[in-house]
């Protein structure tokens, strides 16, 4: 029995594919499948392989949104509802891709966060394929880095730099990262100082720790120079 989500029939598969996303911004392979209820399950994955796609790397790679309602933030991530995208496609190629750009390498915790998913197994993954390196201070969480060793060693230089209650600090929601970006961009373009930038944005009403400010401009890569 055809549902709600079926379209028009005279359409080549391909095209009634991305009409029921351009209708449902983000389907799963199991919603279309049930929408396109006549086409076999082979010819189907054909039809995706002919619509400009990117597939989720959280739920298993199972939900679909066409590229063209797609807009990624900072990080390279978009998220609907729970379900949550990559610019760099897999899981894997996220966390690769995502601690290698980092300033100052990324702990679980903090990747966790970003990703808004777990991601443990498949950092195990990558440490045993030397696609990542990992490293620790005693007592501390490890920091992984890239995997090219003179960035890693950057990388570490960086974290120590931020001293060892930076280890365990995750960055604060994404709102609030964009209201210190914001107010750096809207800044008088002086050296950025922590302190300054710590009341402009009390303010407005945004309270973050000054450690935390300091965390977010080196994972950022933000100079204090503002350069």
């Amino acid at each position: 029995m055809h549902n709600s989500l079926n379209m028009t029939e005279q359409l080549p598969y391909p095209d009634r594919i991305r009409q029921l996303l351009q209708s449902k911004t983000v389907l799963s392979l199991k919603q279309l499948r049930n929408a396109l209820a006549d086409r076999a399950r082979s010819s189907l994955f054909r039809d995706l392989q002919q619509v400009e796609l990117h597939t989720s790397y959280s739920h298993a790679g199972q939900y679909h949104a066409l590229k063209s309602t797609v807009t990624f933030n900072r990080d390279g991530l978009w998220f609907y509802g729970q379900i949550a995208f990559s610019k760099y496609g897999t899981l894997k190629s996220t966390l690769t891709a995502i601690v290698s750009a980092s300033s100052a390498g990324m702990t679980h915790k903090e990747l966790k966060a970003l990703l808004r998913i777990p991601v443990q197994n498949a950092l195990t993954h990558l440490i045993k394929v030397d696609m990542l390196r990992r490293k620790s201070s005693p007592g501390q969480p490890f920091v992984y880095l890239s995997q090219e060793a003179s960035r890693a060693q950057t990388q570490w230089r960086e974290r120590e730099a931020l001293g060892e209650e930076a280890i365990g600090m995750a960055l604060p929601p994404e709102s609030v990262i964009i209201n210190i970006l914001l107010e750096i961009i809207q800044g008088d373009g002086r050296a950025i100082d922590e302190s300054e930038l710590g009341s402009r944005l009390k303010m407005k009403g945004i309270l973050v720790p000054q450690q935390q400010l300091v965390y977010v401009l080196a994972t950022y890569d933000i100079k204090k120079n503002g350069s």
